[in-house]
């Protein structure tokens, strides 16, 4: 699985959050390096997801932090997705700690795939409007 690039259509025309973003894909990129190496330590693996996972918390909480300051109205739909997904992410960090196997494709794919599907499905629900 290849990985995942900044692509300007990913672009919510805020430039905190597209800098996050940013962000988030150089520690899912990270991810991808640690994972796809072949011989992977289950402690840097721990790591990579547990720093991934922190970040995730900061930036949902600066983004729902944002849409207030805007009104934005979906914004407890938006909060959902998020929960969702940190659920979904401890749900991997679990299966890694209790030493179950893990293919790391599936967990790029699945990272990948979220980010990217949300960003320009729901992330961009909330983008102002261009004068």
């Amino acid at each position: 699985m290849p990985k995942i690039q900044w692509d300007p259509s990913f672009s919510v025309q805020v430039p905190e959050i597209d800098e996050q973003h940013k962000e988030w894909i150089a520690i899912i990129n990270g991810l991808h390096d640690v994972l796809m190496n072949g011989v992977v330590s289950s402690e840097t693996v721990h790591t990579q997801l547990t720093r991934m996972l922190e970040y995730v918390r900061y930036h949902f909480t600066f983004e729902e932090q944002y849409m207030q300051s805007i009104d934005y109205p979906l914004l407890e739909d938006h909060k959902e997705e998020h929960r969702a997904f940190l659920l979904e992410l401890e749900n991997v960090i679990d299966t890694e700690r209790q030493g179950k196997i893990m293919l790391p494709s599936e967990v790029m794919q699945m990272l990948v795939h979220w980010l990217k599907n949300h960003i320009l499905s729901a992330d961009k629900k909330y983008m102002l409007p261009s004068d």
